[in-house]
């Protein structure tokens, strides 16, 4: 297989950009989620696949809960920002205002909009964690065109 072609190919994926946040106990960490997806009307679900090494995924799985927060199209900077890991930040959300939503997990106040979700579901088919969560609240907070990865220089593609 010709890796740059795949790779190409897999970049060229219509992808959204969200910062997906969870909490442990008092302590809450965010990444740049971009493979999110509706699987379900009835009941509402979720899907996000976070990659198992990352210390959210960690944290997803002690609390159950996520919420995706989603970005819109002049919120690169907010994209790149949750794309740095916990370790390399002290706080994530210093100068990101948010308040805790009914699941405990963060909502950015600048988001476009939130879906809270409780996992009911883990798929552990490779390198990342698929959880698949029941929507438990959402809301739009402010008007606007969401955010897509190939409108970025961001890349997360194999």
């Amino acid at each position: 297989m010709n890796f740059p072609a795949k790779q190409k190919a897999l970049h060229d994926f219509c992808y959204g950009l969200y910062v997906l946040t969870t909490h442990d106990g008092n302590e809450i960490n965010g990444l740049t989620a971009s493979w999110v997806s509706q699987v379900s009307f009835e009941p509402p679900l979720i899907m996000v696949a976070v990659e198992k090494t990352r210390y959210t995924s960690q944290m997803i799985e002690k609390s159950n809960v996520f919420t995706l927060n989603v970005l819109r199209d002049d919120q690169e900077a907010v994209a790149k920002h949750f794309v740095i890991p916990h370790w390399k930040v002290k706080n994530k959300f210093e100068g990101h205002k948010y308040h805790l939503g009914k699941s405990g997990c963060p909502i950015l106040d600048e988001a476009s909009a939130y879906v809270e979700c409780r996992v009911i579901q883990k798929v552990d088919p490779g390198d990342h964690m698929i959880y698949v969560g029941q929507v438990v609240d959402a809301a739009p907070l402010h008007e606007g065109r969401a955010l897509c990865m190939m409108d970025t220089p961001l890349s997360y593609s194999g």
